[in-house]
């Protein structure tokens, strides 16, 4: 009996083709996009939910101990100034005399000493509306606006003075018309035309409305309304209310200008308003 032939396997290009199935010609993409909307792997926009909140910005850098100690008692002192100069501006400061224009009633030995009193003044409002003659106040210089003085108010608006030196009796100065560029000095204005009103009155000053007078308890060396006429009410810094001279020294601000001898400024109260109580 003959031999058999081997067996051989069929080559793969004499296999049978097989003919594709509906689902293998859906690419891979098309197979995503064919996700129903209600499969849990479908997008957050599809499902209408909010989407996840950004992530938490990075934590600040911590300080060290020393610097944040270093932080707060910077704040602490900025916050601590600004009180005091608000104190300071509106409420109540504390500030020295110089000069012995005051004296005997304040720094009566700052010529021979030069010891100086410290005197508290307030700056309410109040304080400031309620200025009468007699009170002690600090003010804008009209001729130096950049500097403070401390004098003594010796006449309001409406009262009539007399001044015992100053421009008040320069004839020159009362008579020249250049002085009325200079503001309201109390002189008057000469009026032809108005009854008793040709003439100025040479030594007469009318303090004018929401002006005051103020001259130093020491007249001798005092530069003051004599010199620069009334002073506006809105150049008032204060009002000068105690004296402090040692620490066991606080008192009252008072009136020495009777142990001063000389001659003084006559005033009028109201005598421009016709009411005469001198």
């Amino acid at each position: 009996m003959p031999p058999k032939p081997p067996l051989r396997a069929p080559r793969p290009s004499s296999l049978p083709k097989k003919s594709p199935s509906p689902t293998s010609t859906i690419s891979q993409p098309a197979a995503r996009r064919a996700i129903p909307k209600h499969s849990p792997n479908a997008s957050n926009s599809h499902t209408g939910r909010p989407p996840p909140p950004p992530p938490p910005p990075p934590p600040l850098p911590k300080f060290s101990p020393t610097a944040n100690q270093l932080i707060k008692a910077v704040a602490t002192a900025t916050g601590t100034i600004a009180i005091l100069i608000f104190v300071r501006d509106h409420f109540i400061s504390l500030d020295t005399v110089n000069g012995s224009s005051m004296a005997p009633t304040l720094s009566p030995s700052a010529h021979e000493t030069g010891k100086r009193d410290w005197i508290f003044i307030m700056h309410s409002a109040s304080a400031k509306d309620s200025v009468k003659r007699g009170d002690i106040v600090t003010f804008w210089k009209p001729h130096k606006p950049e500097e403070i003085s401390v004098k003594r108010v010796v006449a309001v608006e409406g009262d009539i003075v007399y001044p015992h030196r100053g421009y008040a009796l320069d004839a020159s100065i009362v008579t020249s018309n250049d002085r009325f560029a200079l503001g309201s000095d109390g002189l008057g204005v000469p009026d032809p035309d108005a009854i008793g009103g040709e003439e100025v009155e040479v030594g007469k000053v009318v303090v004018p409305k929401g002006h005051i007078w103020v001259e130093g308890d020491n007249w001798r060396k005092s530069y003051d309304s004599c010199d620069f006429g009334p002073v506006s009410l809105g150049l008032v810094d204060g009002r000068a209310k105690w004296v402090w001279r040692n620490w066991f020294g606080l008192m009252g601000v008072g009136d020495e200008r009777k142990r001063v001898k000389g001659h003084w400024t006559r005033v009028v109260e109201g005598g421009a308003l016709g009411v005469d109580v001198d």
